[in-house]
């Protein structure tokens, strides 16, 4: 099913991020006009909604959507913070509204934090998944109605959502609507930050080395020194041999996804360390590098499954495969002829902007001393 089209806000602003196969699209907005599958709605643990004449989004979801929401709500609570409640959505364009037990009472102070945030909306997009619906809208949980502050929320929310949204759900469309301008350019900050962080590549190191598979992260971010596990050649084997039976039922049309969870279940378990799979799982970007000596190439590392998603499907993944030769085993290269490079301008004679380019060129090849033969040609020779 294809996400919903978002609705028009009369201010404009909005930016959207493609993570994996869903967007994410923070908007200047009314939540309560989104037309999502579901809205979220943060609340005080005790599920209690605000009153409508309020300006929490709790009191507008409730003024909006009707008081049947409120009475489906009722009796919910207490709730622990971060627990998820879904209802009907009364009559608000959403098909539910997921209510997030965000915020409590402490000294006669509502509060919460980073933690009780990432964990509300992490359990949130869970139920939106587990509704099977593809599209969900979601305010910044917290701000207006706790001591956190937008920026703080707006970490906690966007990486939260980044991390989800790259293991395997059917949500195709996150809508983040915020009412006040300094929260929107909040979250569109925090946005551009994990947008430049998932760009950057994790490059984990593989080689066998006296029996044992080991392991070691390199580039920005390592966290993980080298590690190892043993080196089982039977059950590899054995799992090689089954993947390549799966192979073959596939192409006469019969799938049997499962199995080929639990076969990568079982190469994430016994072909990577402890300290990998917790690397992996906190990593907070797209792309992985595995650098492989030729000894562990043919280990189908792709299908590593963490219970929640395939390698392949967790990350943009890709192989470099380090061949180990013995010096002088390869022969030279052949000596290639002079490349002959040839610099067209200003041929009517009223281009010296590009007279100049040319004179710009000619210099940089005689600087750089190649066995290169370069010509310039205009309305007058250039020596």
């Amino acid at each position: 099913m294809e996400p919903d089209t978002p609705t028009p806000l009369a201010t404009g602003l909005a930016k959207t991020y493609m993570v994996g196969r869903t967007s994410l699209e923070i908007y200047l907005g009314d939540i309560t006009t989104a037309e999502v599958g579901a809205i979220a709605n943060p609340e005080h643990r005790d599920f209690e909604m605000d009153d409508p004449a309020g300006h929490s989004v709790s009191a507008a979801i409730r003024r909006v959507g009707g008081e049947e929401i409120a009475e489906a709500l009722a009796g919910h609570g207490p709730a622990t913070l971060g627990d998820v409640v879904a209802t009907h959505a009364g009559r608000l364009r959403a098909k539910f509204v997921l209510h997030a037990a965000v915020v409590d009472e402490i000294g006669g102070r509502t509060r919460t934090s980073e933690e009780i945030i990432a964990l509300a909306t992490a359990n949130v997009l869970r139920r939106a998944d587990a509704l099977h619906i593809d599209s969900i809208a979601l305010p910044a949980f917290g701000v207006g109605r706790t001591d956190i502050d937008d920026e703080a929320a707006a970490r906690a929310m966007i990486s939260t959502v980044y991390r989800y949204l790259r293991g395997d759900t059917r949500l195709r469309r996150v809508v983040i609507a915020l009412i006040q301008p300094s929260t929107f350019i909040a979250f569109f900050e925090a946005a551009v930050r994990d947008e430049l962080q998932r760009e950057s590549a994790l490059e984990l190191n593989v080689a066998k080395v006296n029996g044992d598979l080991t392991f070691h992260f390199a580039g920005d971010g390592a966290l993980v020194s080298k590690s190892q596990v043993p080196y089982v050649a039977d059950e590899l084997a054995a799992v090689n041999a089954r993947l390549s039976a799966l192979a073959a039922q596939a192409l006469s049309g019969a799938d049997d996804v499962a199995e080929l969870r639990a076969l990568g279940r079982h190469l994430h378990d016994s072909c990577l360390s402890d300290e990998v799979k917790a690397q992996l799982a906190a990593a907070d970007v797209e792309n992985l590098l595995l650098r492989l000596d030729e000894s562990v190439m043919h280990i189908p590392w792709e299908l590593a499954h963490d219970g929640h998603s395939f390698l392949c499907r967790r990350f943009n993944l890709g192989r470099q495969v380090v061949a180990l030769q013995a010096a002088g085993s390869t022969a030279p290269p052949p000596t290639a002829p002079p490349r002959r490079f040839l610099i067209a301008h200003n041929p009517t004679s009223d281009l010296d902007g590009a007279e100049r380019e040319a004179h710009l060129l000619l210099a940089h090849f005689d600087s750089a001393h190649t066995p290169w033969v370069v010509e310039a040609l205009g309305h007058e020779r250039l020596d």
